[in-house]
């Protein structure tokens, strides 16, 4: 689950701007968790997630703005 929400994240490095756009800077709340938590860096002050229900949240949180951007990108074209 780590794996993919990695995974997910380094989907959305590249589209960084444009999330940060689309959904008014919320975005940038995915980048803290994912460099702050055991996800995307393992440093010394790296914090670990506990619960498999904190990593789910993270990934459904990651896929499904992945998915809206992309419909929001889709039907603005």
């Amino acid at each position: 689950k780590r794996s993919a929400c990695e995974s997910l994240i380094f989907i959305m490095e590249p589209l960084r701007e444009e999330l940060s756009l689309t959904f008014e800077g919320d975005t940038e709340y995915f980048f803290r968790i994912t460099n702050e938590f055991n996800i995307r860096h393992n440093k010394e002050r790296t914090k670990r997630i506990e619960h498999v229900e904190q990593l789910e949240w993270v990934f459904y949180s990651l896929l499904n703005t992945v998915i809206a951007y992309f419909k929001l990108k889709r039907k603005g074209n």
